[in-house]
């Protein structure tokens, strides 16, 4: 039996480009987050974010 594992990533911009910031987070099969780690881009787009996240 496999142990299931949820992960996530989201970047956002308020306009665009704007202030700019990202995260991901990655979670047990019950949903209690195990590692996490998100961080500010400055000013920058919502492309830029998404793809922060998701490396």
């Amino acid at each position: 039996m496999s142990e299931r594992i949820i992960a996530a990533c989201d970047g956002a911009a308020k306009g665009n480009p704007g202030p700019a910031g990202w995260g991901w987070v990655i979670a047990d099969s019950q949903g209690r987050p195990e590692r996490w780690e998100a961080g500010p881009l400055g000013r920058s787009t919502n492309n830029i974010g998404e793809l922060t996240a998701l490396q």
